[in-house]
């Protein structure tokens, strides 16, 4: 069986409205080049702020795109320091009905 290739994304810093808009530009276009089937989303979020709760919703929308594209899986990267971001990424990726989802420190 071939080992499933790989989008790899990063997000850093604090999300806000216009960096939300620029990433679903920029995700649309590069998932526009592939068959996500065939794919594992590779999310970089070592350098990602806890998300404020304005933005919670705008993270949800994100992992709802995620599922709806239907990758084999999405991955997302945590540092490994930053509790409270991994419970937060955890409990809105479960309301978004992300599936198939991991988090890795």
């Amino acid at each position: 069986m071939k080992k499933a290739d790989r989008l790899a994304i990063s997000v850093k810093g604090h999300m806000d409205t216009p960096t939300a808009e620029k990433f679903v530009k920029e995700y649309q276009q590069e998932v526009g080049k592939i068959i996500p089937s065939q794919y594992i989303l590779d999310v970089d979020g070592n350098e990602l702020s806890v998300v404020t709760a304005d933005m919670q919703e705008s993270l949800k929308s994100c992992f709802k795109l995620y599922q709806s594209t239907g990758f084999k899986k999405v991955i997302l990267h945590i540092n490994k320091s930053n509790a409270i971001l991994s419970m937060q990424v955890k409990r809105i990726a479960s309301a978004a009905g992300l599936q198939n989802f991991s988090i890795v420190s």
